[in-house]
C-alpha cells in the first residue's frame, strides 16, 4: 500500500533565462515586458545570461533563486506540520523534476500547492501546471499568493477571473493574504470528503464554472505566531527571509502593496524574538533579511527589536528594507552594534517633484542625511529606482542620475514602472492620460519605450555605484553572494563586468546614442 502526502508543496520554478524570455515573447507577455528582462541580461555568444548565471559561469558560484525558501512557504509548511499533515517540500520544481515524478508514482499524493508570491508573471507558474497535468492529472492543484490575489482582485470583472483560472489550470485558489487556514480546509475537504467552509476567499469549480466564498478579510494568523525555522534545516542554503510585520501604513502612488496585503499588521516582539530564536538554532543559517515594508517604522519599536538582537547576541548578519529618512544617529548606531550589514532603500527618484508625484512624502535632502549617515557606518546601501511614473522625463532622469553620482550607494536597482490599477495613481488615470496595464502603458509625459531608453541612460550615467539588473537578480541575488562569501568589492567587481556585456550590447542594437548620454567612443564600462 502507498503511503500519503497530504500536500506536496513546490517551490521555485527557476526556468532557464534563454526559455523563460522564449515564453515571455511567444505566450502572452508584452513586447516592452520582453524588451525589458532583455536589458537585464549580458549576452555572450548570443546567448543570454542574468548575472546569477554570469556568476556561475566566471566564479563557480551559482546564484539561484531556489537557495532560499520564502516565508510564505514557511509559514503554511509550519501551520501545515502543526495540523499533523503530512507533507512534502520541493525546493526547486527544474533540479528535482525526476525527485516529483518518483513521489507520484511511488506515493498517494492528495493534493499540489504551488504558492505564486515569489512570481512576477504567470509563466513559471503555467509551466509547471503543464507538467503536473501530464504527470498526475487527477491530484487536485491549490494555487495561492500575490498573482492568484492581483488576477481575481475585485476590481477584475467576472470573464476576466474566469478566463485567467481557467488558463491556468488549478482546480482551488485561495485569494487570502493568509492562505494558510484556507489551504488546510481544502485539504480537509480532498482527504476527508469534508465541506469547504465559507470566508476563506477559495475560488473552486462549480458545473464548470469558478465559483469563490464570500470575499472577506481574514486576519493573519501568521503574524500572531512565529515560523519555526528548525522544522526546515535541512533545507535551508541561503539566507533567511523573514518579517516583523506584514504589509504597509504608507500609500505611495505607485504601490499596490497595501491593498493587496491588507492592513498593516505587526507580530508582538516576543513573537518575533521565537523566530529569531528559531532561525539562530539553525547553525547553518549566516544571513537573514527583514521582508518588512516599513522595518524601521515606528522608529521606537525598530529600536526595541535591535536592542533584542544586541542583547540576545545572535550570529548572523541581517539585512532589510529601510526608510532612510526617519534615520539618525543614535539609531545607525544601534544597527550596526546589531550586526546590520545592508539595507534595501526604496529611493525610487532623485528629482523633487517625482517624488512629490509618487506621495513618497520625503525631501531628496532628507535621503542625502540617510544615506550619509548609512555610508558612515559602514553599512551597504542598496538603492531602488522606478523609473517612468507619470510625470518623468529626462530632465528628472538627470536629476536622478546626479543624486546617484553624488550620494553614491553601492548598488543601484532600475525597476520599469508598473502599472497595477490597484495602486493609487489610478484615481488620477483620466487626469495623467494613463492607458494599458502592467508593462505595456503610456501616459501624459512618456511612454513604456520612452522609459526604456531612460534605463539605458541609467546604466551609462551611473558611475560612482553600481547598476544591479532586476530580472532573475535585484537585492535578493547581492545579498545570497555575500551570504556565500564574496566581498562588496567582489560583488562590484562581478557585476560590473557584467555590466559591460550589457552596455556592449546596447551599444551594438543602437546607432543613435543620444538616449544613451554617451558618445560610443567615450562611454565608460
Amino acid at each position: 500500500m502507498k503511503s500519503s502526502i497530504n500536500c506536496l508543496i513546490v517551490g521555485c520554478n527557476e526556468m532557464d533565462v534563454a526559455r523563460h524570455l522564449s515564453y515571455i515573447r511567444l505566450k502572452g507577455g508584452s513586447t516592452s515586458e520582453y524588451e525589458y528582462n532583455l536589458k537585464n541580461c549580458a549576452y555572450i555568444e548570443n546567448n543570454p545570461y542574468s548575472l546569477g548565471e554570469f556568476s556561475s559561469r566566471y566564479l563557480g558560484m551559482p546564484y539561484s533563486e531556489c537557495d532560499s525558501i520564502p516565508r510564505e512557504i514557511a509559514s503554511i509548511a509550519t501551520y501545515l506540520y502543526e495540523k499533523e499533515f503530512q507533507i512534502e517540500m520541493i525546493d526547486s520544481f527544474q533540479r528535482q523534476k525526476q525527485y516529483i515524478i518518483d513521489i507520484l508514482a511511488k506515493k498517494h499524493v492528495h493534493t499540489i500547492l504551488i504558492p505564486t508570491d515569489m512570481y512576477h508573471s504567470i509563466i513559471p507558474i503555467r509551466d509547471m501546471i503543464s507538467f503536473f497535468k501530464t504527470h498526475s492529472f487527477h491530484v487536485p492543484i491549490i494555487l495561492s499568493g500575490n498573482v492568484i490575489i492581483n488576477e481575481t482582485n475585485h476590481s477584475q470583472p467576472d470573464h476576466y477571473v474566469q478566463s485567467v483560472l481557467n488558463s491556468l489550470g488549478g482546480d482551488y485558489y485561495v485569494a487570502e493574504h493568509s492562505p494558510e487556514r484556507a489551504i488546510g480546509e481544502i485539504i480537509e475537504h480532498v482527504v476527508q470528503q469534508k465541506a469547504l467552509g465559507h470566508g476563506n476567499n477559495v475560488f473552486y469549480k462549480e458545473n464548470g464554472h469558478f465559483v469563490k466564498s464570500s470575499l472577506v478579510n481574514i486576519e493573519n494568523e501568521t503574524y500572531s505566531r512565529r515560523v519555526d525555522w528548525r522544522l526546515f534545516t535541512d533545507q535551508l542554503h541561503g539566507p533567511i527571509f523573514t518579517m516583523a510585520s506584514a504589509s504597509c501604513s504608507f500609500s505611495c502612488s505607485f504601490c499596490s502593496h497595501p491593498r493587496r496585503k491588507s492592513s498593516h499588521r505587526s507580530l508582538s516582539i516576543k513573537n518575533v524574538e521565537d523566530e529569531l530564536n528559531s532561525i539562530a538554532a539553525c547553525n547553518n543559517v549566516n544571513t537573514v533579511f527583514f521582508s518588512d515594508d516599513t522595518f524601521n517604522v515606528p522608529l521606537s519599536r525598530f529600536k526595541e527589536i535591535l536592542q533584542l538582537i544586541i542583547q540576545k547576541k545572535y550570529k548572523f548578519h541581517w539585512f532589510s528594507f529601510i526608510r532612510c529618512q526617519y534615520l539618525d544617529e543614535e539609531t545607525v548606531k544601534l544597527m550596526k552594534e546589531a550586526r546590520c550589514r545592508g539595507v534595501y532603500l526604496g529611493i525610487e527618484s532623485g528629482d523633487q517633484d517625482m517624488l512629490d508625484r509618487m506621495n513618497k512624502g520625503v525631501s531628496v535632502s532628507d535621503y542625502r542625511q540617510g544615506i550619509q549617515l548609512l555610508k558612515q557606518y559602514d553599512i551597504m546601501t542598496i538603492a531602488s529606482l522606478i523609473i517612468g511614473f507619470p510625470g518623468e522625463d529626462h530632465c528628472s532622469i538627470d536629476h536622478t542620475i546626479n543624486f546617484i553620482n553624488e550620494t553614491k550607494p553601492d548598488f543601484v536597482i532600475p525597476l520599469l514602472w508598473f502599472y497595477s490599477s490597484l495602486a493609487p495613481v489610478e484615481r488620477d488615470k483620466r487626469k495623467l492620460a494613463i492607458q494599458g496595464a502592467g508593462y505595456n502603458w503610456k501616459h501624459c509625459s512618456m511612454d513604456v519605450q520612452e522609459a526604456l531608453k531612460c534605463i539605458d541612460k541609467l546604466l551609462f550615467g551611473i558611475y560612482e555605484s553600481v547598476c544591479v539588473p532586476d530580472f532573475r537578480f535585484s537585492y535578493k541575488g547581492l545579498i545570497t553572494l555575500l551570504d556565500k562569501g564574496l566581498s562588496i568589492m567582489e560583488l562590484k567587481s562581478l557585476v560590473t563586468k557584467f555590466n559591460e556585456y550589457r552596455k556592449n550590447r546596447q551599444l551594438e542594437r543602437n546607432h543613435n546614442y543620444e538616449h544613451l548620454g554617451c558618445n560610443p567612443k567615450t562611454a565608460k564600462t
